[in-house]
């Protein structure tokens, strides 16, 4: 899956709530027994962290999981089959091939594994709305929340002007649920944390500028990594 920027306002109170579901929830629970999650590359910790977050919450809601470690020969099987589906002068996918591939891999996952969906998932990034306050803004995206200032001194506070509003970028998890004709059923997000920040409150002596928050931060809280998790399949939840 790649990665999406996608537009959303986290102060809008009238906008509609998002479903994550594209068929009804009834249906994904009287057909979906078994989820193959499809994530080969979990040499990052990061991923390999949501790959067993993820693992453990579908099992709690009461999913038969494959993991990626059993998925393995099957793919790389259907690889072989197909020579890799990147033009080998190119670099782009080639699609005929791709499609051979993901039908190959699918019956395998369906016939030696009897899995009903696969399961997939992204760290992307959220273009995400914000209207700072005078004290302490907040960020809300993705059903999460996280201060919009890296820090707030006493003489910001003192000289605070109030008008920060504009736009940030924030870390949320994707995941994608799809049946084995990859037909996607369930797309949701969890939020993560702000990937930039502001430098402070807006005040009438001082400049504000984005910061990135340093790459040591980034990922660095087990809560609101499982909480990214939980967000995203609580809606799958019986």
């Amino acid at each position: 899956a790649a990665i999406f920027a996608l537009f959303i306002t986290s102060c809008a109170t009238n906008k509609p709530q998002y479903d994550p579901f594209l068929i009804p929830k009834a249906t994904i629970y009287g057909t979906v027994k078994t989820i193959a999650i499809f994530h080969l590359k979990n040499e990052n910790p990061v991923d390999a962290n949501f790959e067993r977050l993820i693992a453990a919450k579908l099992r709690a809601d009461g999913f038969s999981v494959v993991e990626p470690e059993q998925i393995k020969p099957i793919a790389d099987k259907a690889s072989r089959t197909t020579g890799g589906i990147y033009d080998p002068q190119t670099g782009e996918e080639d699609k005929t091939k791709s499609d051979i591939y993901w039908r190959t891999v699918l019956q395998g996952l369906k016939t030696n594994l009897n899995v009903d969906a696969i399961l997939t998932f992204n760290v992307v990034l959220r273009t995400v709305k914000f209207n700072g306050g005078p004290v302490g803004g907040v960020v809300k995206w993705d059903g999460t929340s996280e201060p919009l200032y890296a820090h707030v001194g006493f003489t910001d506070v003192l000289f605070s002007n109030g008008q920060n509003f504009g736009t940030i970028d924030a870390l949320s998890l994707k995941i994608i649920l799809a049946d084995v004709q990859r037909r996607n059923l369930f797309v949701s997000f969890g939020g993560i944390q702000l990937e930039s920040k502001l430098s402070g409150l807006p005040t009438a002596f001082t400049k504000q500028e984005f910061q990135s928050v340093p790459k040591s931060e980034l990922f660095s809280d087990p809560k609101r990594i499982q909480s990214a998790v939980d967000i995203a399949l609580n809606p799958l939840a019986n």
